[in-house]
């Protein structure tokens, strides 16, 4: 809502949402967004869940503690939960299932299915329409699903 008063957004690209990555085998395995209460989640620095994480512990009605790492990426901290480092780490759900292993869960969700969308200048309708009409035909594409694919589904 804060980011609707800044920019425009252009039509929806995809949908995603933002899930805690965890350890399987974990004798604390995370299901209720209760539990998180007075758990440490790493994130990178300015990631796009912190703000979700802060409103959801703010629902809970008590603290869940954030450590966000400047020199890192989600990849990073997907490999650290898996290797034991760290506990929880939040991503999107598209690339948590991308790095996804039989050692980590990525079943809890911690948010509703969110809109992906360009962000741009309110002081260009011009090129919102443009982006617009763009996007209509080029999500249709094979261009697009390989893009997508790229990114989303190979795995590195």
């Amino acid at each position: 809502t804060e980011l609707r008063e800044k920019v425009n957004f252009s039509n929806p690209i995809l949908l995603n949402k933002q899930v805690l990555v965890q350890r399987a085998n974990s004798e604390n395995l995370i299901r209720n967004q209760l539990n998180l209460a007075g758990e440490t989640i790493h994130v990178k620095r300015n990631a796009s869940c912190l703000l979700r994480i802060k409103n959801l512990s703010h629902e809970i009605g008590d603290t869940i503690n954030i450590i966000e790492l400047k020199k890192t990426n989600n990849a990073d901290l997907i490999k650290l939960v898996s290797e034991g480092k760290i506990n929880y780490t939040v991503c999107d759900q598209r690339l948590a299932e991308k790095h996804q292993t039989p050692e980590l869960d990525i079943k809890t969700a911690i948010g509703f299915p969110q809109i992906e969308a360009w962000a741009l200048r309110k002081s260009s309708p011009e090129l919102e329409e443009s982006i617009n009409k763009f996007l209509d035909s080029f999500l249709k594409t094979k261009a697009y699903e390989d893009i997508y694919n790229k990114y989303y589904n190979e795995v590195e």
